[in-house]
């Protein structure tokens, strides 16, 4: 006779036929994925969308201040470089 079938477990142990052991503690409880910033009651979390806001402001107005620097950067020495040509 051959050896019974085993399948590979959810925790990578081997188990004989029969239904897949589970070993973990969250077995006996169906989990749901929680997002960050959303309560168990589906609505938004509102400090933290405040603070994504002030993350995602404080971000532009960095990329702005780089902007500025270099347009100005760059107006500035095209307006030094046509005064030395002409």
């Amino acid at each position: 006779m051959s050896a019974p079938k085993t399948k590979p477990a959810a925790n990578g142990t081997k188990t004989s036929q029969g239904p897949i052991a589970r070993t973990d503690s969250s077995a006996s409880a169906p989990s749901v994925p929680v997002k960050a910033g959303v309560s168990l009651s589906g609505k938004p979390d509102r400090a933290a969308y405040d603070a994504e806001q002030q993350r995602i402001k404080a971000e532009i107005d960095l990329l702005q201040e780089k902007l500025v620097r270099g347009v100005s950067h760059v107006c500035f020495s095209n307006s030094t470089h046509s005064k030395n040509n002409a």
